[in-house]
């Protein structure tokens, strides 16, 4: 039987059998964990966040976290979450039960609509059961670069061109400095947030522009995230260093058969080396060894994930309204984006 979560505190406690149930989903993305979310939920919706649980037998088998935005209702991680999503145990066989649920919360408020964004084609949300005295209508999202890591040659899809461009760009810097990578997973140092940041803003002031960084909230985030990734095992943080110190960084995620690359940084002053996709290369290849048959380069269509060998995949957006608001309500979301899509990554 669905329950109502209706508190940050209340998932708080529910973090063991969260993370149980996170880590029985095969096919869960590292945004839909605990390690991710509660972050998330600290700096963007502490007196918001509410979910859908569901049991059987006393066993969490479905969770589905959630918020309540301008009269709208959201997935938990909306905005700097690129793949968006509940938990269902059983190849997602209670996704109908926690939309109903969801519906029955959405309407007792008096919400115009519910808001399922960043569904990847996977997604149970997708093909749930339309609850009663409501529409749907689902639409195509912004497009995730995906990269297939072969097992004979992980970086079997990447560009020849692009692999000679990163062998003499690493043969370039070992003329220039000695220079070590570093991956750290579950063994953060403590000043690894601060690097991460200052690398990032190096690159984006050197384009005349703002960074995720330079958004406080993002900013305390991000840097509060990552504790919680490294001790859950998700963190990939990749560090390309010299004798001075670090150049550049990549800070990934990891789970199962997948790694997405987050956001990243390097020191201008290097760029002739082309530390990016030195580091990056590197990521791709640690996935590989992690297990990943899949990297993720996310939101955004940037022409360097295409060197890497990277295919579109779409996302999808399921917008629930109530039969009776549907006309009015099409046309203002319509009109109206949440939040960033991250660009500026």
């Amino acid at each position: 039987m669905p329950e109502l979560i209706g508190s940050l505190a209340g998932l708080e406690q529910l973090r063991s059998q969260w993370e149980e149930l996170y880590r029985s989903c095969a096919g869960a993305t590292p945004f839909q964990s605990p390690a991710w979310l509660l972050p998330w939920a600290r700096q963007f919706a502490p007196d918001r966040l509410m979910a859908v649980a569901v049991r059987e037998q006393g066993a969490l088998v479905a969770l589905l976290p959630f918020f309540v935005w301008r009269n709208r209702l959201l997935l938990a991680g909306a905005g700097p979450t690129d793949y968006c999503d509940g938990l269902f145990a059983g190849n997602g066989c209670w996704a109908d039960e926690a939309l109903a649920m969801l519906a029955d919360y959405a309407d007792e408020l008096g919400c115009e609509c519910i808001e399922l964004q960043q569904l990847s084609p996977q997604s149970p949300l997708l093909n749930a059961a339309l609850p009663g005295q409501w529409v749907s209508e689902v639409a195509e999202g912004i497009v995730c670069p995906v990269t297939t890591l072969a097992a004979e040659d992980a970086l079997g899809a990447v560009s020849p061109k692009w692999r000679r461009n990163v062998v003499r760009s690493r043969n370039k810097l070992s003329k220039a400095a000695h220079f070590k990578l570093d991956c750290a997973s579950t063994s953060l140092s403590p000043g690894a947030a601060a690097e991460l940041t200052r690398l990032h803003a190096a690159r984006w002031e050197q384009r005349h522009r703002r960074g995720v960084f330079a958004n406080p909230r993002m900013s305390r985030f991000l840097t509060s995230a990552l504790p919680d990734l490294s001790q859950a095992g998700l963190l990939r943080l990749h560090t390309l260093s010299v004798d001075s110190g670090p150049i550049a960084m990549l800070f990934a995620l990891h789970n199962g058969g997948m790694t997405c690359y987050y956001i990243g940084g390097f020191d201008p002053q290097w760029a002739i080396y082309s530390p990016g996709n030195i580091i990056l290369e590197a990521a791709m290849l640690q996935a590989a060894r992690d297990g990943a048959t899949e990297f993720h380069f996310l939101r955004g269509s940037e022409s360097y994930k295409y060197h890497f060998g990277a295919k579109d995949r779409p996302t999808f957006n399921r917008l629930l309204v109530p039969s009776n608001l549907a006309r009015r309500a099409w046309r203002r979301v319509a009109s109206h984006r949440l939040f960033a899509t991250g660009a500026d990554r």
